[in-house]
């Protein structure tokens, strides 16, 4: 999943239109959307077989 797909994704859970999201909407949709790549990311370094590119 890319940031964007993420942030849709998380739109649609909250039930929100990004087209119509007053500021309000679209800041509280940032943060939930940065926890979830948070998350994710963590769910990630968590498998056993996911090795992150060295470097």
């Amino acid at each position: 999943m890319i940031h964007q797909e993420i942030r849709e994704w998380v739109a649609e859970l909250m039930k929100l239109d990004i087209a119509t999201a007053s500021p309000g909407e679209l800041a509280k949709l940032d943060a939930m959307t940065a926890l979830a790549e948070r998350q994710y990311v963590q769910q990630l370094l968590s498998l056993h077989e996911f090795r992150p590119p060295a470097g």
